[in-house]
């Protein structure tokens, strides 16, 4: 059996409903500017699991780029498959919220029962490796929250043990695998009404309904790119700009990563905008403004000529 993540859809249908991308600003002798949309030739290391799909969306101004003052570089935010993003963040996160709502419950049956001195060693054997009924054990006899231990503790192990297991995974083959065994474990720890698989898939969909503010949905970002994507707006970065070709098609060995559409000028701002929104500037505290004059009064006064 193979599992498909939560965000696995059928694009056929909606494939032209809308495209942020501008098809007529890809003339190949137009210089690299802000808002175009990067393809890279080689699987970028920070995202093993978009199976070699990531994009970036140029972010450096464009005054900037006319007049050099970029130092040969171009600062892009990556844009990766809405699958890789829910494989890569949105399942570790539920799967953490889940962990630590199991831990919560725990807590309140050691309180309920009041042996709430237990609940550190209880947590202490948990890591030891102790089953879920030898930690039981801790709860008075009789205890009518016994079973419920029993069935939280047992929970929550399922939960480290995949979350371990998924950290592991460095390509989807495995991390789908992973996430199959965790499900089948999960539902033979918690038999419920509904699946495991079931109450995951609700779960990630009701997060991808609310996208963080450093994260930007991108529908379709180029004509060959219409599965989705998801813009980090956090992870900026940068490449040479003699490693990237303006021309659709690689002519020099060199290239890294080559432009394959523009965004068009709402979705550009946007990006922009939001991705300085995350970065909104604070106050920094007044010792270090102190600090930093004195520090530059001497490094200035030690220049030699």
């Amino acid at each position: 059996m193979t599992y498909t993540t939560p965000a696995s859809v059928d694009t056929d249908d909606t494939e032209d409903l809308f495209t942020e991308h501008d098809t007529s600003a890809t003339d190949a002798d137009r210089p690299i500017r802000q808002g175009d949309v990067l393809e890279f030739l080689h699987c970028k290391d920070e995202f093993p699991l978009d199976d070699e799909k990531t994009l970036g969306v140029v972010v450096t101004a464009n005054c900037d780029l006319a007049y050099g003052k970029n130092w040969n570089l171009i600062t892009y935010v990556p844009a990766v498959p809405v699958d890789s993003y829910v494989k890569q963040f949105v399942i570790p996160k539920e799967i953490t919220s889940q962990l630590s709502q199991t831990e919560r419950a725990i807590q309140r049956l050691f309180r309920n029962s009041s042996t709430s001195d237990q609940l550190d060693r209880a947590f202490e054997m948990l890591r030891l490796g102790y089953s879920a009924e030898e930690i039981s054990v801790l709860l008075p006899p009789n205890s009518r929250e016994k079973n419920d231990l029993i069935a939280g503790i047992r929970v929550l192990q399922a939960l480290q043990t995949s979350l371990r297991e998924l950290a592991l995974c460095s390509h989807p083959g495995p991390f789908c695998r992973c996430l199959l065994a965790h499900c089948r474990r999960l539902d033979k720890a918690r038999p419920a009404k509904k699946s495991a698989d079931e109450l995951l898939r609700a779960n990630v969909r009701e997060r991808l309904k609310r996208f963080p503010g450093d994260a930007l949905y991108v529908h379709k970002p180029s004509p060959h790119h219409g599965t989705g994507y998801v813009a980090l707006l956090r992870l900026v970065t940068s490449i040479h700009e003699s490693a990237v070709s303006a021309k659709p098609i690689n002519e020099s060995p060199a290239t890294e990563a080559r432009r394959v559409a523009q965004l068009n000028t709402l979705f550009c701002h946007r990006i922009v905008q939001q991705m300085a929104q995350v970065f909104t500037d604070i106050g920094l505290p007044e010792d270090y403004e102190t600090a930093r004059e004195i520090q530059l009064t001497k490094i200035s006064e030690s220049w030699e000529y």
